[in-house]
């Protein structure tokens, strides 16, 4: 039998998987954790006669899976979000109200895109977190949806309560958020971004930095006023006195928005190189700095962010998945191109890993440094470390990559990069398509464990789950999936009563 081409069958990444799964239960003899691994995808890319264009705008749906390692099974759930967006389109028996990347073909009326501001704006399927207790799934916008881990219920949103340890300011209203809050290292306390804008104009923004304390609560650390853009964070870097903020060449202009234009429409590309913010958090006792990184950068996730060096030689190391085009602006995510092998092969944003120094002493202090940390001519993105390297020094990331034969765009692997050593070690099958691994660590060195994948097998449209050793990027284990897994986005691992 033929071997097929590494791309045969990416196109079942961006069609609509309209099954669920109400917990089945598979033998897995061999696992090594016990607890709940969830990773939400996109389900549904059309509704009633309209098509999404963008795939960060289709219908989201969860997939959980149950490890027990002492019985050697997974428990298996696939269920659509039963957010407000879903809800109220299942309802009209159309694409619904609210703010999407990309109107949909054919457009929604008017009158619906004109509720875009005040429609629920739910569709929070790019990350979890757990804060004091409460499961919460997330986007980049300020909204948080409260679920149950357990029966993946949707609570609704949570709303921050009033206090004097954040202090709202008048005239701002919040706008964006980031969907990736992080700890500071050594702690355990999310740290969460706010992005506001001035009313009644618009033209002027604050990055606010909170700890993320409770579900409802949080506390002001850091406020940085941006007098020339709306910037958009999806992700940042966390040291343990301050916050590193990428402030791309764009703005975000949310005034069209008020009459219906979607996200990409709002996006304005600015002639200005990529500005690095150090922005001290209270308590922190620095000063904030600014570094023009030399060159234009688009960023989407963050790796890692540390200190390194002493006196003079003392530098920040920044690295992060980065593209010299806007990859909101790309065929990375626009669905019509990413199902058709020749306008995909051809466009892509060229995401790859890069490592960012940052000379905050000496001589050459305000210097920056960049280099490329991924396989040249491979697109990188969704990146994982061991978290317990988080804030300081590490030498292995993973990643998810495209053009993989450094040809076709939808040939997808796992890489494994050791960048203190200069090693790649890589995963890859033909016309098999990975989801972003989550790193369960099992031993004391760095990088030691297992890696939780999920991989869309594009010949028999189907899913299975799969388990990788975290050194050698070896399968140690197998699921067949009763359904196929579309396009993923984060997966979170909860320990046993996490």
């Amino acid at each position: 039998m033929a071997t097929p081409a590494a791309d045969a069958g990416y196109e079942l990444l961006l069609a609509n998987s309209l099954e669920t799964v109400r917990r089945e239960c598979f033998a897995a003899p061999g696992l090594t954790h016990s607890g709940v691994w969830l990773i939400p995808a996109v389900g549904r890319f059309d509704m009633g006669g309209r098509d999404f264009t963008c795939a960060l705008d289709a219908f989201g749906k969860w997939h959980k899976f149950e490890l027990d390692s002492d019985r050697g099974a997974i428990c298996f759930t696939a269920e659509f979000m039963q957010t407000g967006f879903f809800n109220e389109s299942t309802k009209a028996g159309t694409v619904g109200a609210g703010m999407l990347f990309s109107e949909t073909v054919p457009p929604r009326p008017l009158a619906v895109r004109l509720r875009a501001m005040t429609a629920p704006n739910d569709n929070a399927f790019v990350n979890t977190i757990s804060v004091g207790g409460q499961h919460v799934a997330l986007t980049d916008s300020p909204d948080r949806l409260a679920f149950s881990l357990s029966s993946l219920a949707v609570r609704g949103k949570l709303r921050f309560d009033s206090s004097a340890r954040y202090p709202r300011r008048a005239l701002y209203l919040e706008t964006l958020g980031s969907a990736h809050p992080v700890p500071r290292p050594g702690s355990q306390t999310p740290l969460g971004l706010s992005i506001a804008v001035r009313t009644p104009f618009m033209d002027q923004s604050e990055v606010s930095v909170y700890a993320w304390s409770g579900p409802t609560t949080r506390e002001l650390l850091a406020r940085l006023p941006v007098k020339d853009r709306v910037p958009y964070l999806h992700s940042f870097g966390v040291l343990r006195r301050a916050v590193l903020l990428p402030l791309q060449p764009l703005s975000v202009d949310m005034r069209p928005a008020l009459f219906g234009t979607p996200l990409q429409g709002l996006m304005r590309e600015l002639s200005v190189n990529t500005t690095f913010v150090v922005l001290p958090l209270a308590g922190g006792g620095t000063s904030l700095r600014t570094f023009n990184a030399g060159g234009r950068y688009f960023f989407t996730h963050v790796i890692n962010t540390y200190e390194e060096g002493e006196g003079d030689a003392a530098t920040l190391v920044f690295d992060a998945c980065v593209s010299h085009l806007n990859p909101f602006h790309s065929t990375a995510i626009a669905i019509a191109a990413q199902r058709n092998k020749t306008r995909r092969d051809a466009g892509g944003a060229m995401m790859h890993a890069r490592r960012f120094v940052i000379r905050i002493a000496g001589p050459r202090r305000g210097e920056v440094v960049s280099s490329l940390l991924s396989r040249a001519g491979r697109e990188a993105d969704f990146p994982q470390i061991d978290s317990r390297y988080r804030g300081r020094k590490h030498c292995i990331y993973w990643a998810v990559l495209w053009r993989a034969d450094g040809v076709a765009y939808g040939a997808m692997a796992i890489d494994r990069t050791d960048v203190c050593r200069g090693k790649v070690t890589t995963w890859m099958r033909p016309a098999s398509f990975p989801s972003e691994p989550t790193f369960l660590a099992s031993g004391e060195e760095e990088g030691q464990g297992a890696l939780l994948v999920t991989v869309l097998n594009g010949t028999s449209g189907r899913s299975s789950f799969l388990t990788l050793d975290a050194t050698t990027l070896q399968p140690t284990l197998e699921v067949p999936l009763p359904v196929r897994i579309p396009f993923t986005t984060h997966g979170q691992w909860y320990p046993p009563g996490g």
